[in-house]
């Protein structure tokens, strides 16, 4: 049974620098007229358009603004200044670490005038040198994914060889980035700017959110930022999903039955009748705003455009065909016979009595048992009360050190819960509270135990 817990809270001013590693975008740029000047103290925002939440800046003296700390999302701009139209650029899609620069030219007019900046060239990431790939929540829709774990969606990106396996397998994080192994601790990863690689568990990542729970996540390969400086692969930088204005949620119910397999080919060749197999993977998300309604003399509350949450749980149950291969105490080795025993390189065995050990002409010596059988009065009773819990051959073949005498065919019982909640809280324009948790449990057991002792 395994159990990982990871919970992340913010609380943050935007003008305020913190520690952990940074996953949010930034778009700047510079304000003019139509003759080129700049226009100081010319106000911007930035409207997330599934959350109507408001980023607010101003120009400097040179023109210049930044608004540091955007949530990847999709955005609308507005730009207004005395004496000038008022310009609307919707449809700014903002990725994790992008550093966007987004330039306006006003319009000499009534600030009440609005002018839609609707055919534009792409908005280009120009303010930073680093190299990388996102893969953005349609793409983890649409793309099939081993484990059901993104992470095997990193090698969308040039230059990567992606892992395999679930959220929990000790393969998720054996992703090649420029040549450097996850598994040798070569690549940093982090959910929402939180360090999330286990120390001395070889890279392996602390917890996996489930895909449904992903918004998006970035590969960086090369010349990233050195908040990444720990790592001599890549980065890879996740970040959840969280509610918008309007209440949506999904459910999923995958399946993988006994009644649609054929055997498998070691089974054939072993004479093994086919097993039942059965995989089950269900789940569900729900997200929106946080509306509590009015219960007598306490007042309702709505938190559109001011509170959010977001809830993803999903479980993975299955019953695979094991086969397990086993070398076991024949029946007269059990009685301390070795005479029928072959070596490992399949000559007669040799078994020594240690209490006839004599130094000879500077040799040690020891004579054989009799017949290769150690005497009952000199096996250990303990012993051969353990070696009765094993089972006994069930191949037809020689008795040899080394070689298997034994297949089992137990079941293999696998269950995986994966739980991730999150609450965003806009106090004001310049502040913002987000509380995430997340729970990863599994438990595997063979049933009947494949080989005891």
């Amino acid at each position: 049974m395994n159990s990982v817990i990871s919970a992340a809270g913010c609380l943050a001013a935007l003008s305020l620098v913190l520690t952990a590693q940074e996953y949010r975008g930034s778009v700047l740029g510079r304000i003019m007229d139509p003759s080129g000047a700049v226009l100081p103290d010319a106000a911007i925002s930035l409207i997330n358009e599934e959350t109507n939440v408001a980023l607010e800046a101003r120009a400097n003296q040179e023109g210049l603004y930044n608004i540091p700390f955007v949530l990847p999302g999709r955005y609308t701009a507005r730009v207004s200044a005395t004496g000038f139209q008022s310009a609307v650029r919707p449809g700014v899609i903002v990725q994790i670490n992008d550093r966007l620069t987004l330039d306006f030219t006003l319009q000499i007019g009534a600030t009440t005038d609005t002018v839609t900046v609707s055919e534009q060239s792409p908005v280009l990431q120009t303010a930073s040198g680093d190299l990388g790939s996102v893969v953005e929540r349609h793409v983890i829709d649409r793309l099939p994914m081993s484990g059901m774990n993104a992470m095997t969606l990193a090698d969308l990106a040039p230059g990567v060889l992606g892992g395999s396996g679930n959220q929990i397998s000790n393969t998720q994080n054996e992703i090649t980035i420029n040549g450097s192994s996850g598994r040798t601790r070569g690549n940093d990863i982090n959910i929402d700017g939180i360090p999330n690689v286990a120390p001395r568990f070889n890279g392996l990542a602390v917890t996996v959110p489930s895909s449904d729970a992903i918004q998006e996540f970035k590969v960086a390969t090369t010349m990233f930022d050195a908040q990444n400086g720990r790592s001599n692969g890549g980065a890879i930088s996740f970040t959840t999903r969280g509610g918008t204005n309007t209440l949506r949620g999904s459910a999923y119910y995958f399946f993988f039955d006994e009644h649609l397999n054929a055997n498998g080919w070691t089974r054939n060749r072993n004479a093994q009748p086919r097993q039942p197999i059965n995989q089950m993977r269900a789940g569900g998300t729900i997200g929106g705003p946080v509306m509590l309604p009015r219960l007598g003399p306490l007042p309702g509350y709505d938190g559109r455009n001011r509170t959010f949450f977001f809830f993803n749980f999903e479980r993975y149950k299955s019953q695979n065909d094991a086969i397990r291969f086993g070398r076991q105490p024949t029946e007269l080795e059990r009685q301390g016979n070795f005479s029928q025993t072959r070596s490992l390189t399949n000559t007669a065995l040799g078994m020594y009595d240690p209490a006839t050990t004599r130094i000879v002409d500077g040799l040690t010596l020891r004579d054989p048992f009799p017949n290769m059988t150690i005497p009952a009065s000199r096996q250990d009773v303990t012993g051969r009360a353990v070696m009765s819990l094993y089972p006994l051959p069930n191949q037809n073949v020689t008795p040899r050190i080394g070689a298997f005498n034994w297949i089992g065919a137990p079941r293999y019982h696998s269950l995986l819960d994966n739980t991730t909640l999150r609450a965003d809280q806009v106090i004001s324009s310049m502040q913002r509270l987000y509380f995430r948790y997340g729970q990863v449990h599994s438990t595997e057991f063979y049933d009947p135990v494949a080989m005891r002792g």
